[in-house]
């Protein structure tokens, strides 16, 4: 079989150099099948089956930054400058893709990017989300799309799970006390605390199965509850997500955020949640700021309603410094950069060429 050829990220050359590295020992090559992956059979080695271009990523100047917002700067000026694709234009040969989140592009400098690769047939998105995506341009080329399915799905959950300790157990107040005589600092147990988880896909899951494994009680908002059926598991019980969304609130202890950033999920937590969630609640968000009204959620710190709020960055300081509001701890997508996330992307991107190999759907496919 010839070698598939691929286009993927330039950081990600060290990967594909340590896995088709000659003098490699089996024990060398062990970190291949590690991960969530490692069920679905071994990669073979050496990667002689693909053949690799690299691209190299790039941020947009502060003139041409300038120059956009002035109109002044084309999509084909900003592609360029955005992407550096192989000299030799090899890597318009490639049938495989690998998008790292990094990849920032605009509608028209999508339809550049496709045009440098005619024989592309699968993207494999380092992204979960992919409202960020020209979907109809990828159904109109008959181009596969997949996101990154479960890749950082556990990890979110766990740290989701962590705040929800950090909370309950008040280790942040601990942490601050200088003294070892100081007054005892309330913290409670988890059993029949009540946690109430908007989305419920893997991180969902994950979540809710952790939270009823210490004795929490779990309730999931779903936009599609009945395809849980009777049995709620992981979850105690289910409600729809925009028709009993406040009425949840109103005994929910922990208020945890996984939806994507979507039209139907801006704003989704306002004043009208907040005022109805228990004096002292506490909001987690492992999602985009946009999910909230992030203003309400401050006032709300701010008067000694909301005990806590843990926030996957904050919409209208980022670059910035932390806002200082009381209870809030702003969390900077921490949980998703893990060391280990290049490695399990890189897996899940090999797999995916070994199905278009075989004539097989690559896993997680959107389009």
């Amino acid at each position: 079989m010839r070698p598939t050829p691929i286009l993927v990220p330039a950081d990600s050359r060290p990967l594909f150099e340590r896995a088709s590295g000659g003098g490699s020992t089996p024990h060398d090559l062990e970190w291949l099948d590690h991960g969530p992956e490692s069920s679905e059979g071994s990669i073979p080695t050496p990667l002689d089956w693909v053949q690799c271009h690299y691209y190299d990523i790039h941020s947009l100047s502060s003139a041409d930054k300038v120059k956009r917002r002035l109109g002044r700067l084309s999509a084909e000026s900003a592609f360029r400058a955005k992407l550096t694709l192989p000299a030799d234009g090899a890597g318009g040969a490639a049938q495989a893709l690998w998008l790292s989140e990094r990849v920032s592009l605009k509608p028209k400098e999508w339809k550049l990017f496709l045009d440098e690769l005619p024989d592309l047939k699968w993207i494999f998105s380092q992204r979960t989300s992919y409202h960020h995506l020209q979907l109809d341009l990828f159904k109109d080329r008959g181009i596969a799309l997949s996101n990154s399915g479960t890749l950082v799905s556990r990890w979110v959950a766990e740290f989701a799970f962590a705040c929800i300790v950090a909370e309950t157990k008040k280790i942040p107040q601990h942490a601050m006390e200088p003294s070892w005589f100081a007054a005892p600092i309330a913290g409670a147990g988890f059993t029949s605390r009540r946690v109430t988880i908007l989305g419920t896909g893997n991180i969902g899951g994950h979540l809710a199965g952790m939270c009823r494994g210490v004795g929490m009680k779990v309730t999931g908002l779903s936009r599609n509850p009945e395809r849980f059926g009777a049995d709620h598991d992981p979850y105690d019980r289910m409600l729809h997500i925009d028709k009993d969304r406040v009425r949840a609130m109103e005994t929910s202890d922990f208020v945890i955020l996984a939806v994507p950033s979507a039209d139907e999920t801006q704003r989704i937590i306002g004043r009208a949640e907040l005022a109805a969630l228990p004096r002292g609640a506490t909001l987690i968000s492992v999602t985009h700021p946009e999910v909230i009204d992030q203003e309400a959620v401050f006032s709300s710190l701010r008067e000694g309603n909301l005990g806590g709020a843990y926030l996957d960055r904050v919409e209208a300081q980022r670059g910035r410094r932390q806002p200082k509001v009381p209870g809030l701890v702003v969390t900077h997508n921490s949980h998703a950069h893990l060391p280990e996330k290049k490695a399990a992307a890189f897996r899940r991107f090999l797999r995916g060429v070994q199905a278009l190999q075989e004539g097989k759907d690559p896993a997680d496919r959107v389009v």
